[in-house]
C-alpha cells in the first residue's frame, strides 16, 4: 500500500501505522503480546467538527487496560483500534484550527500515527508546552480538574484521595492545595506516603499498616472530612467511606483493586446521610458538551494553563508505538512511578515541524 503524500498542500499520507487489538486481553502478562498487531490502515478523514492530528505522543492509562479486557464503558469489538488521548500537530484543521497548530486531544484510536479528534475536545498548546506534559492532558488533568471542582463546589476544606501516589492523585493534591483544599492521601506502601507528603498532602496513610483504620478515622475526624475520591473500590474504599464525616460523599472513579466496593455500612447510608456515586470522565464531558459546550471550552482552557504547573505529568518511561504490549505491562507494574508514553514521532522531529 502506498504511503506517499497525497496531492495538494502538504497533506498526510494515504496510510499509516496503527496499533490494532486482534483479540481481547485475558491477562496482562507475556501472553498479551499476541493480542496486538501493527497494521497499515487508511489515514482517517475528519468529519464535521473534527480535525486530523499527526500524533507525536500518546499516553497509556489504566483505563486503556480496562478497555482492552472488555471491562470499560466503551464496548469492545475486535479487531479494534486503541488509545484514548495524545498530542501532536494539526495537519487538517477542517476550518477549525490552523495547520501546524500544536494540540492535546481526547479521541479513540490515539495509538497511531494519525488520529481524528473532536475540536471541542482539543486543547491548543503554546509552543512552550512540552509533549511530555501534553500527551496526557485530558484524561488525568481534566479528571483532576473536575473532581477538585466538585470538592470546591461542596465547600470542602479537606478531601480523602485513594491511590493518591498515582499521577492523577498527585495532580489532585497539588491542584487542591492551590485552591486551599487539603488532602488526606491513602496509599499502599510506606514509600508512597513520602511522595504524597512532598506534593503537599496534609497526611499520608499506608493502607497496609495494621493501624490504618484508626489513623484514617482520626484524620477524617480531625479535619471534619466529608468527601472522598476513590480510584480503588474494594475493602479500602469501604473503610474510607466509614471514616467520612456525617453527610459525606464518596465519588468512585476507578476500580484498580479489581474487587467489589466492599461491605459498605448500611447504617451510614441511612442514618448518617452518606452517599456513593460513580464518576466517569467520558460521560461527564459528553453530558456537559450536550448542554454547555462553552463551559467545556473554559475547562479545557483552564487545564491548558496548568499543564506545566499543578497539573504537570511525571513520565517514568517511553516506548515505541510497536512496543505497546511492553508499555502496558510496565504501566501496570509501576503506576506510582509516573506515566507511560508511546513515542509515535521522535520528539525533536515533532518540535521542529511544529
Amino acid at each position: 500500500v502506498s504511503r506517499g503524500i497525497a496531492t495538494g498542500v502538504a497533506g498526510p499520507p494515504s496510510t499509516m501505522k496503527a496499533v490494532v487489538l486482534t483479540k481481547p486481553v485475558q491477562r496482562f502478562n507475556d501472553t498479551c503480546r499476541e493480542c496486538f498487531e501493527m497494521q497499515e490502515v487508511p489515514v482517517p478523514v475528519p468529519e464535521a467538527g473534527e480535525i486530523l492530528v499527526k500524533v507525536a505522543r500518546s499516553q497509556v492509562n489504566p483505563s486503556d487496560s480496562s478497555y482492552l479486557k472488555g471491562m470499560y464503558g466503551k464496548r469492545l469489538e475486535v479487531p479494534s483500534r486503541a488509545g484514548f488521548e495524545g498530542c501532536g500537530t494539526v495537519v487538517n484543521g477542517n476550518g477549525h484550527l490552523p495547520e501546524g497548530a500544536r494540540v492535546a486531544f481526547r479521541s479513540f484510536g490515539a495509538w497511531a500515527e494519525y488520529c481524528t479528534a473532536p475540536v471541542q475536545q482539543c486543547i491548543p498548546l503554546p509552543a512552550s508546552t512540552e509533549w511530555a506534559n501534553a500527551a496526557g492532558a485530558i484524561v488525568n488533568p481534566l479528571t483532576a480538574y473536575c473532581l477538585v471542582d466538585i470538592a470546591k463546589s461542596r465547600g470542602a476544606k479537606v478531601m480523602v484521595l485513594t491511590a493518591a501516589a498515582s499521577g492523577l492523585g498527585r495532580q489532585m493534591i497539588r491542584y487542591g492545595k492551590s485552591l486551599g483544599i487539603g488532602s488526606i492521601a491513602v496509599v499502599r506502601r510506606a514509600e508512597q506516603a513520602r511522595i504524597c507528603l512532598d506534593e503537599g498532602a496534609l497526611a499520608a496513610l499506608d493502607s497496609s499498616d495494621p493501624a490504618f483504620a484508626l489513623q484514617l478515622q482520626e484524620a477524617c475526624s480531625r479535619h471534619s472530612c466529608g468527601i472522598c475520591f476513590d480510584a480503588l473500590a474494594g475493602p479500602v474504599a469501604a473503610q474510607v467511606f466509614e471514616a467520612l464525616a456525617e453527610g459525606g460523599s464518596m465519588y468512585v472513579y476507578g476500580g484498580l483493586s479489581g474487587k467489589p466496593l466492599g461491605d459498605l455500612p448500611w447504617s451510614h447510608l441511612i442514618f448518617q446521610g452518606k452517599s456513593v456515586q460513580g464518576f466517569w470522565m467520558t460521560k461527564h464531558l459528553d453530558d456537559l458538551l450536550a448542554v454547555d459546550p462553552d463551559k467545556v471550552k473554559g475547562m479545557l482552557t483552564g487545564v491548558g494553563t496548568l499543564l506545566q504547573r499543578e497539573l504537570c505529568t511525571t513520565v517514568s518511561r517511553t516506548f515505541k508505538l510497536e512496543d505497546v504490549a511492553d508499555a502496558l505491562l510496565y504501566m501496570r507494574r509501576n503506576m506510582s512511578l509516573g506515566k507511560v508514553h508511546l513515542l509515535v514521532e521522535d520528539d525533536e522531529t515533532a518540535m521542529h515541524k511544529a
